[in-house]
């Protein structure tokens, strides 16, 4: 007879319940979650009025209030000249700094829609928001691409400290080399996904439509929730 598998140890259950507690206690891990619920209303309405797609305007629209202090908050660092470590190179540094001038601009700008749609202000005809809301996206675009291009720079980095380990036999560096390699894989995914999808929303990806930008921002919104979840660590040793 087969004896039964032994049932998991209460300690486990716990240990993965602080988890997922800390998890949702982060705003971006709540962001997240609604993205992803927002992109698959979306994709599923395929463009078609109904509930669906009045579900995923809605959850929109939720999130935005909670975005509000977000372009100040990545001001002040940028400002005083922290907005990358004083160790990277400077083409890293350059980078991160476009990076989070297009979040900036792309956050900024999203917030001043919002007021004028709960009439805080008055942004004139719904040209101009339409315009404003395009521009923004742009901003976004222009902060996942060059985050797209930290990742692959971190791959190649990650690639070649794995073949200088391997060429000197250092196992360990090896499996660190590698861990760093799958995380930047992993990265550079999702920040594509976001990037086609900032791209279709500010009108410089042509073609897309809801079906395809929905699940796009889906995957997206998911592999960020994952690497939350799952932040980078040392291998273990053998």
């Amino acid at each position: 007879a087969h004896e039964a598998a032994p049932a998991p140890a209460m300690g486990d259950f716990m240990t993965h319940w602080k988890a997922v507690s800390a998890l949702l206690g982060k705003y971006d891990a709540r962001d997240k979650i609604l993205a992803a619920t927002q992109y698959g209303c979306l994709g599923a309405a395929a463009g078609t009025p109904g509930v669906l797609l009045n579900a995923a305007q809605a959850i929109g629209a939720a999130r935005k209030p909670f975005r509000l202090g977000k372009p100040i908050e990545m001001a002040i660092p940028l400002l005083a000249g922290a907005a990358a470590p004083a160790s990277a190179p400077e083409y890293r540094r350059a980078l991160l700094r476009v990076k989070t001038l297009g979040m900036i601009g792309y956050l900024g700008l999203d917030n001043l829609g919002f007021l004028d749609k709960v009439g805080a202000i008055s942004l004139g005809d719904k040209q101009t928001v339409s315009d404003l809301a395009k521009t923004s996206y742009r901003g976004w675009f222009i902060a996942s691409l060059a985050q797209v291009l930290l990742e692959l720079d971190a791959l190649a980095r990650a690639a070649a400290r794995g073949a200088a380990a391997a060429d000197s036999g250092d196992r360990e560096g090896q499996e660190a080399a590698a861990a760093a390699r799958d995380r930047a894989a992993l990265a550079a995914l999702q920040a594509t996904c976001q990037t086609i999808l900032a791209g279709s929303m500010g009108d410089i990806v042509k073609g897309l439509s809801p079906s395809t930008t929905g699940p796009l921002g889906v995957a997206s919104s998911l592999l960020a929730l994952y690497m939350m979840a799952v932040p980078p660590g040392k291998p273990k040793k053998a």
